[in-house]
């Protein structure tokens, strides 16, 4: 039995075995500590043009302590700062943990349509759509749709809005799971209508665009590339909102993109953007 058992475990070993060893941010968050009369002040910025949550924990009981008296996760505006004063001295970034995420549940979001994410003229076959597997029944991408643009076809904005997140220096994707963090995408906040757009699977250094750019509806913003977890060349398209639970964002329906009600759409169906 060993001996049959043996090559499919050798192929999932060497399936992951080449996972990059750096894993990118599609933003950094500027974070110091400065210290002044007995207190360590923890100064946060926001860097994009979007809110966004901060949740400060620390490994240390009496600073924890401190820090359960602040409401989290705290609200940023677009480019805003704050502190966050603890009392004591002699701390460290490595005392402290930060968990970011993007947006304000008390945003209302408000958008039943949005173009498809690709050029005026093209047409590509719908891969996969809502609630669908192998890859589209979790909250996060539930609602998603994969269209089969090939390395190097031309992403396009499906709302204007603003450059929030941008990933492209992957050059790799596989068919395991494991790869799931590992894509280059672009990220997009529409402040009028509160959606937030996201635009999977890029090419090596494949954005258009850079992060805090304002981006105008159908303007070109990405080339499609298989980075990250992908079984073949196909541009993952997923629309978001902010929630207040601990998933942070979760994908959210549409009732109709470009000229196609959502409800109608099957899987192997060519989408015209006419």
């Amino acid at each position: 039995m060993l001996r049959y058992l043996l090559l499919p475990i050798l192929l999932l070993v060497a399936s992951c075995a080449n996972l990059p060893k750096e894993k990118y941010n599609q933003f950094d968050m500027d974070i110091e500590l400065e210290e002044m009369e007995g207190h360590t002040m923890i100064q946060v910025k926001n860097p994009i043009l979007a809110p966004l949550r901060i949740w400060v924990s620390s490994d240390l009981d009496t600073i924890q302590n401190q820090l359960s008296s602040t409401k989290m996760p705290i609200v940023l505006s677009p480019l805003a700062d704050t502190s966050i004063q603890v009392l004591g001295l002699g701390l460290s970034r490595e005392n402290f943990s930060f968990r970011i995420g993007i947006g304000d549940p008390e945003h209302q979001v408000s958008v039943q349509s949005l173009a498809l994410p690709f050029q005026q003229g093209a047409s590509y076959n719908l891969m996969q759509g809502y609630n669908s597997k192998p890859s589209h029944n979790t909250d996060y991408s539930r609602y998603a749709f994969d269209f089969d643009l090939e390395i190097g076809d031309t992403i396009c904005a499906a709302t204007s809005g603003f450059v929030v997140g941008v990933i492209e220096e992957y050059s790799k994707g596989g068919k395991d799971k494991k790869w799931r963090d590992y894509a280059n995408f672009v990220t997009l906040f529409d402040p009028v209508s509160g959606v937030y757009t996201q635009y999977v699977h890029l090419d090596h250094m494949g954005s258009l665009v850079e992060l805090g750019d304002t981006v105008a509806l159908g303007q070109a913003i990405g080339i499609s590339g298989s980075t990250g977890y992908s079984t073949d060349p196909h541009l993952h398209f997923n629309v978001l909102k902010t929630v207040n639970t601990g998933q942070i964002m979760i994908s959210m329906p549409l009732d109709s993109i470009g000229n196609y009600k959502v409800s109608d759409l099957r899987r192997g169906q060519f989408l015209v953007n006419d």
